[in-house]
């Protein structure tokens, strides 16, 4: 049986397609839309899978009025913000916790003929992608826009590695009793013109991975290497030897990839989850901070960023700590940065802790290795200090949601955790450490799976032993 093709896609009713990773899910979507009659309804789960589908869609010339992409808690919350008297929405700002409450309003509004009508004279159909990352609230959307609309969904059981907060769909009994499942991609078009036999076998493994069964390294395309701290940096500096490619070294755990960032001298810029913790601490903490607390909160974000600067400036951290300044006449070396946190403890506005990060940045070699974490709250303070929001905090969420939205900057050799880089491609990869003996650090199949086929060029595999048995693979279909 031949995969499914974009006409096929288009003209269904209700179905799902299989769809592995780079054999052109985010393609076939694009060419579905072109041939739908009326626009398209296009919905997904993050903001770079948005971003994406966007760019492909623009990339066959589909117009604004000929599809609407939107992630499903987007779209919710839109249709629910815009329904309040009958939704019952009260919180426009949802965040963590109070999304359930977004679904359940958006879900009452959709069970309204009113409101169907509205959603059915809007759109002509529906595709939903990377399916398996939906919750149940959020498949209950789905299936209530399938009752009148025709909804096509696109996913891969093998990458639903979101389902360690809350469940996801069961293809065999959430989706496959109402959606008619059609021919699955097999084509690896990532791989295509640049390694297609690195394609092969990641295709050539789904089924044993599938099946807990036994895989060897060896037998493939790739690089293995034992697990050894020399090895993770030496494969990581013989990938990063390939001019002009992008490189992503992977780890299971963000302190895992933070350090590692930190020992390889900036070479590797580590990759933020995207609420970003440290940055929301950092500005509530200052909006509260007195005089020297906040000279020292600055120190400890730079200590979190660059390395040498927790050492080089650990006695001009204490003194703040002790509530003083630096005796400037005293110093031989830092006497800018030290002045600079001086104003900053003084309780200077934010032109003096602009001086100070920026003194910071030029310290003496200081290397960056959390470039992202700093560069949001710079951004963070400076969009403070032109004014829009009351607080340091508020407008560092603003900042954030505002990357959320529209994408990361693309750097060139970073190093992320799985879940980060779902969704992403680069030319090549590194998977720093597969077999953990320790549990909670060792990569199940998904996971594996997820982080070998992020690179398009190459891969390199740190493991233990050459042959991995990752055991049994849940939620996959017959």
């Amino acid at each position: 049986m031949t995969e499914t093709d974009a006409h096929t896609l288009a003209t269904s009713e209700q179905a799902f397609v299989v769809a592995p990773a780079g054999c052109g899910k985010t393609e076939l979507i694009a060419k579905a839309v072109l041939v739908s009659p009326g626009r398209s309804l296009v919905l997904t789960h993050t903001h770079a899978g948005v971003s994406a589908l966007r760019e492909r869609l623009g990339r066959y010339g589909v117009l604004h009025d000929r599809v609407e992409v939107q992630t499903i808690a987007g779209w919710a919350l839109k249709y629910a913000s815009a329904f309040p008297a009958l939704s019952g929405l009260t919180n426009t700002r949802p965040s963590g916790t109070s999304w359930p409450a977004v679904y359940e309003a958006a879900l009452s509004l959709l069970e309204r003929k009113a409101v169907r009508d509205v959603v059915r004279t809007t759109f002509s159909g529906a595709y939903v992608d990377e399916y398996q990352d939906c919750n149940l609230p959020q498949h209950s959307i789905v299936l209530a826009i399938a009752e009148f609309l025709p909804c096509r969904l696109l996913g891969d059981p093998l990458q639903a590695i979101f389902d360690f907060n809350e469940p996801t769909v069961s293809w065999q009994n959430d989706v496959a009793p109402h959606f008619e499942r059609l021919p699955d991609l097999t084509t690896p078009h990532r791989w295509a013109g640049k390694n297609p036999e690195l394609g092969e076998w990641l295709m050539t493994i789904r089924p044993h991975l599938i099946a807990g069964e036994t895989i060897d390294l060896r037998d493939g395309p790739l690089a293995w290497m034992t697990v050894e701290p020399a090895n993770q940096r030496q494969a990581c500096w013989t990938a990063a030897r390939h001019t002009g490619q992008s490189v992503v070294a992977i780890a299971k755990w963000s302190e895992t990839c933070h350090d590692f960032a930190r020992s390889m001298n900036g070479a590797f810029s580590s990759m933020e989850e995207l609420d970003c913790k440290a940055l929301m601490d950092f500005a509530r903490k200052m909006d509260r901070a007195p005089g020297h607390a906040r000279a020292v909160l600055l120190l400890d974000f730079a200590s979190l960023c660059f390395t040498t600067i927790g050492t080089r400036l650990s006695a001009i951290k204490e003194q703040h700590a002790e509530g003083r300044p630096s005796n400037l006449a005293r110093l031989s070396t830092n006497r800018a940065i030290a002045a600079a946190l001086n104003e900053v403890a003084s309780g200077g506005n934010s032109d003096s802790l602009i001086a100070a990060i920026r003194e910071l940045e030029q310290s003496e070699d200081a290397i960056f290795f959390r470039r992202e974490l700093w560069q949001e709250m710079k951004t963070s303070v400076l969009t403070f200090r032109a004014g829009g929001w009351p607080t340091l905090e508020e407008t560092a969420w603003h900042v954030r949601d505002r990357t959320r939205r529209f994408g990361r900057k693309s750097e060139p050799r970073v190093i992320s955790r799985t879940l980060l880089v779902k969704g992403l491609e680069f030319d090549r990869s590194v998977v720093l450490d597969v077999d953990s003996p320790r549990p909670r650090e060792a990569l199940n199949a998904k996971e594996f799976y997820v982080a070998a086929t992020r690179g398009s060029r190459g891969l390199t595999v740190l493991a233990r032993e050459s042959r991995i048995t990752f055991g049994t693979v849940s939620n996959v279909l017959d």
